[in-house]
């Protein structure tokens, strides 16, 4: 299986959604200090969790060994498919909540995205199912975790699933790492669940860190993603809500694209909101 992750000290699970009828792979790291009756971790759920999960396998053990970031377990959630090709057209249907077309600039997409099969959208709902049904209790059963300590991590179209989640259904998790979130789908409309949100409530309880890359966006002429100016504008947007305890940063990182910010945005932002 192309996504399934071999590294020293990981575990690899296999789940079949009730609801998507798709079989997922549920690739686990523990921390160095990791003791499965000692003190309980905080839980890191990844979407993209192949390559997310061996950027973040790379880097994080030494971070924590240093003591410059807190111990935690990194759950990295992907498909049990054989061509690793496949995963790329099943995110499109879990990681987006309607329908909508991908946006594909001719000069800048490269030739073998153009020619991924098309994955109907808008199974973000169903997947979220997914992860609070299934991986999570999954999970919770098989290693020391934290209760109420979950944090999700997601970029891209997953950073879009991270926004979904945050003005739906935000106790899923308590704290949000969400790169470089695809806010363009569908004309935005993700920003109508935030608008919802915000008429029905006053409280946003959450440790949210949003960020994408500089190299994203021309300064000069925003495009068609508008990757660093849709960002900038929402951080704008729930400021002014000024939901009593949500924790908001942000991050513009300088001389990244969209593909080179991946590992750095995730790795950043979980140093905000879980520290050291």
């Amino acid at each position: 299986m192309q996504d399934e992750v071999k590294i020293a000290g990981s575990q690899v699970h296999r789940l079949t959604s009730e609801t998507i009828d798709q079989p997922y792979l549920i690739n686990v790291a523990t921390p160095p200090s990791y003791n499965a009756t000692g003190k309980p971790c905080p839980v890191v759920y990844v979407t993209d969790g192949g390559p997310a999960f061996l950027a973040l396998s790379a880097v994080v053990p030494m971070l924590q060994l240093a003591g410059e970031l807190k111990p935690f377990i990194t759950v990295g959630m992907t498909y049990d498919v054989e061509n690793s090709m496949d995963a790329m057209t099943l995110r499109t249907r879990d990681l987006t909540h309607c329908a909508g077309d991908m946006v594909m600039d001719p000069e800048s997409t490269p030739e073998w995205m153009k020619k991924l099969p098309v994955a109907k959208p808008g199974g973000a709902a169903n997947f979220l199912e997914f992860i609070n049904g299934q991986v999570k209790p999954l999970i919770q059963q098989h290693y020391n975790t934290a209760p109420d300590e979950d944090i999700y991590a997601g970029y891209s179209l997953g950073g879009l699933f991270g926004l979904y989640t945050l003005f739906n259904k935000p106790d899923s998790f308590n704290r949000y790492v969400i790169g470089s979130p695809s806010i363009w789908w569908n004309k935005k409309d993700i920003l109508t669940h935030e608008q919802s949100y915000s008429e029905s409530h006053r409280d946003l309880n959450a440790s949210v860190y949003l960020s994408a890359g500089r190299l994203e966006e021309s300064e000069k002429k925003p495009d068609q993603y508008g990757m660093v100016s849709n960002l900038l504008a929402l951080v704008k947007t729930l400021e002014a809500r000024k939901y009593e305890h949500l924790n908001l940063t942000h991050q513009v990182i300088a001389d990244e694209t969209h593909m080179s910010c991946h590992p750095v945005a995730l790795v950043r932002g979980l140093r905000k909101v879980i520290g050291h």
